[in-house]
């Protein structure tokens, strides 16, 4: 993965959103190898500055910065100042977004444009939706602030692409399987 010092990390998921997974760091330093995510990414930095490079780009994200990152897209992570980095992510899986995306009649694959957003009423609104997700039990509460502000960030910050990364992937399948065959 890289090198890390992990003070004070959580990870868990919830079943019951397609098996939203979330990620919250305290008074963290590290750099994550390359790697990427079968979902979406969607992450708030509280403290510290984050860094990564990500389709051919090094951002750097300030504390109240929004991260935005694609399913299956490669990308680097890493605390950018010797100050520990704070910061929550989640992680929805396509079919999510995409049921997300179907209610506020969104058509097509949302694909998200800019890779860190200032933006801090965003930010709060991000930051918020994950404490509940946290520590609300209430899932009638979770699910209507999980809508509310993931259909906030497609219809603010997703363009649509033609066909999804699932189907490259099995253009892909199909290409190799056609290979093998007589």
């Amino acid at each position: 993965m890289g090198n890390s010092t992990h003070q004070n990390t959580k990870y868990w998921l919830i079943p019951e959103f397609d098996n939203l997974e979330l990620f919250r760091a305290k008074a963290l330093r590290f750099s994550y190898a390359r790697h990427s995510h079968p979902s979406y990414s969607i992450g708030i930095i509280e403290a510290g500055v984050g860094g990564n490079y990500y389709q051919g780009t090094t951002y750097l994200a300030p504390p109240k910065s929004v991260i935005f990152m694609n399913p299956e897209e490669a990308h680097t992570g890493y605390s950018a100042e010797e100050l520990p980095l704070t910061y929550r992510m989640l992680y929805p899986s396509i079919d999510f977004i995409q049921q997300i995306a179907a209610e506020v009649q969104i058509d097509g694959f949302p694909y998200f444009r800019d890779a860190v957003v200032q933006n801090e009423v965003l930010s709060r609104s991000v930051f918020s939706l994950h404490a509940v997700l946290e520590y609300s039990q209430e899932r009638l509460e979770q699910q209507s602030l999980l809508v509310e502000v993931l259909s906030a960030i497609l219809l603010h910050h997703a363009t649509l692409k033609t066909c999804s990364i699932r189907l490259n992937k099995e253009h892909q399948a199909v290409r190799l399987i056609k290979e093998y065959l007589p």
